[in-house]
């Protein structure tokens, strides 16, 4: 069975499923670890942030993604960052579709700082959501132009299917 992440929790098979009082109950439990000083990962908050946004719940959805992108600069865990940047972009693209822009300009943020950070996994994720971003809106050009970097020696692995499904995405372009 493939693995579609429009309908799973971006956390793994938790069974959570994909409707609003899931993700309410998911980030229920995120407030009881904080509260019991228990410490969990910003980028949980921006799975968190995601899933709102798979249940249209958007503005819940960019509000959190804004509080973890501020949280993850304030205590400098900036290995994060390209995550959080390509998941408020992926959430920006979904609020509004007939405006990609703010998308855009969120996911190249993503893929420069992964860069920066040489953190060539956030990289690809970033740029394989800009690549459907720009196939979506009919720029194959782009797509294939921003993940032909991404994909350098990546060889495809189970650990990762975003390798695959990069290339699946190259081969459908022009």
């Amino acid at each position: 069975m493939a693995h579609d992440r429009r309908t799973q929790s971006p956390l793994g098979a938790s069974g959570l499923g994909p409707t609003a009082a899931s993700w309410n109950k998911l980030r229920a439990a995120i407030a009881d670890c904080d509260a019991q000083g228990v410490g969990l990962l910003e980028i949980h908050r921006a799975y968190l942030a995601l899933g709102y946004a798979g249940v249209g719940e958007f503005e819940s959805s960019l509000a959190l993604a804004g509080e973890v992108l501020a949280k993850i600069e304030a205590r400098n865990l900036l290995v994060f960052l390209s995550e959080a940047h390509r998941v408020r972009g992926e959430i920006l693209a979904k609020r509004d579709p007939a405006n990609p822009t703010p998308a855009e300009e969120e996911l190249q943020a993503a893929i420069a700082i992964a860069k920066r950070q040489a953190t060539r996994s956030f990289q690809l994720r970033a740029a394989l959501t800009l690549a459907k971003l720009y196939q979506s809106t009919g720029r194959a050009n782009d797509a294939y132009d921003v993940l032909t970097p991404a994909l350098e020696a990546f060889s495809p692995t189970p650990e990762m299917p975003e390798i695959a499904e990069a290339h699946a995405l190259m081969e459908c372009l022009p």
